[in-house]
């Protein structure tokens, strides 16, 4: 493996490490031929070795041997790929099929986290290098969003021109779109990932409490994004849909059987648009997670109902209640100073433009009612 260290020293990763640590590295290398036409890996296999090529060359393949099968390109001696495998064994994203005979260099995950082990330098430097790429991966991904949206608002200009390039425009628009509400329901959910992480190492309950809220708000947010997404209309939010997950969420991150406490949801067949169904779905969140945590105290039974309809062609009515233990006598709630009831006042008055009450006669039920906004054609 005589040019072995001089192609390691092109790695990304590998770069800023002296000639020890990627001689390290070098010695839990082992070279591979593979002949013409040979699969080196094949999409959606768990990935864990990765590859520079130091002969010959390697072409990567999108939907392989499939109707829809797309050339990505061709690789030749000195580049690299499959590289993330050497950090955690994500499913690889494309099948590599050699071209002709060609010699790789490869490494194993398991041999790389050896060294690790043994290497402070080397993990400080992939750490870098990994930051780099998420910040350059994000950077890309918003200049690709504006050129996208250029070329969208080019083609808007011609679009009566032709109606096969009205359909492929909108098409376009679908797609972009539903890629949007894919990337903001993933960055919720590291929000997400991040706040439970945090959280387990709290030893404070109350801080405690405070992220596991926090967590719960930012959750029924990236299930607006994630309904939306599963949606075949991407402009508005089948709210019957949405509460009926929010409410089993909320259940299972609860940890109460569902034989101690019942939930019934009953929804008209409503469409929410997006800048209703975003503080719907925080209200509802508050509400429901309010009964789960006071209505019910000491194990004791009960039910939570959660019902929308159409009191008018377009206003909306929402209602959360449960037959819990309910307020304190001479409780009022638009005095109450807890981040929960200030979110659901200041979202149903100020973001929904709508109107709060409170009936205590049987357990807790809140009303809100808001002019449903119009859908996007």
């Amino acid at each position: 493996m005589n040019n072995s260290l001089q192609f390691l020293k092109r790695v990304r990763f590998f770069k800023s490490l002296p000639d020890s640590d990627i001689i390290k590295i070098e010695n839990v290398c082992q070279e591979k031929r593979f002949e013409a036409e040979e699969v080196i890996f094949v999409e959606g296999s768990l990935g864990n070795n990765f590859f520079i090529i130091l002969e010959g060359s390697v072409e990567i393949w999108k939907g392989f041997k499939t109707p829809n099968q797309d050339s990505l390109g061709v690789f030749g001696p000195g580049q690299l790929f499959g590289e993330l495998a050497l950090i955690d064994g994500f499913p690889r994203s494309a099948t590599v099929v050699s071209r002709e005979s060609s010699l790789l260099l490869s490494i194993h995950r398991d041999d790389f986290n050896k060294v690790l082990a043994e290497s402070r330098t080397i993990t400080l430097s992939i750490m870098k290098s990994l930051a780099a790429m998420i910040r350059e991966s994000t950077e890309n991904f918003i200049e690709d969003l504006r050129a996208r949206n250029r070329h969208l608002e080019e083609a808007n200009k011609q679009l009566r021109e032709s109606e096969e390039r009205i359909a492929a425009s909108l098409r376009e628009k679908e797609i972009l779109l539903a890629e949007i509400h894919h990337r903001v329901k993933n960055n919720l959910q590291i929000v997400t990932s991040l706040l439970n992480l945090q959280s387990d190492q709290l030893k404070d309950r109350q801080v405690y409490d405070i992220f596991q809220k926090s967590r719960n708000r930012v959750r029924a947010m990236a299930l607006v994004h994630e309904t939306l997404f599963l949606s075949s209309d991407l402009s508005c939010l089948d709210s019957g849909t949405y509460i009926r997950k929010l409410a089993a969420t909320l259940m299972r991150t609860a940890g109460i059987p569902h034989q101690r406490i019942r939930m019934e949801t009953e929804a008209d067949d409503i469409l929410l648009n997006l800048d209703d169904a975003v503080p719907v779905g925080l209200i509802i969140n508050e509400l429901i997670t309010n009964s789960l945590r006071y209505a019910f105290p000491d194990s004791t039974p009960g039910e939570i109902r959660i019902s929308t309809r159409l009191v008018d062609e377009d206003q909306v009515e929402l209602s959360v209640c449960d037959n819990g233990t309910g307020f304190p006598p001479g409780f009022d709630f638009r005095r109450a100073e807890t981040l929960g009831l200030t979110l659901v006042k200041g979202l149903t008055e100020e973001q929904l433009e709508g109107s709060l009450r409170l009936d205590q006669t049987r357990g807790t039920r809140f009303t809100i009612r808001f002019r449903q906004k119009k859908l996007m054609k």
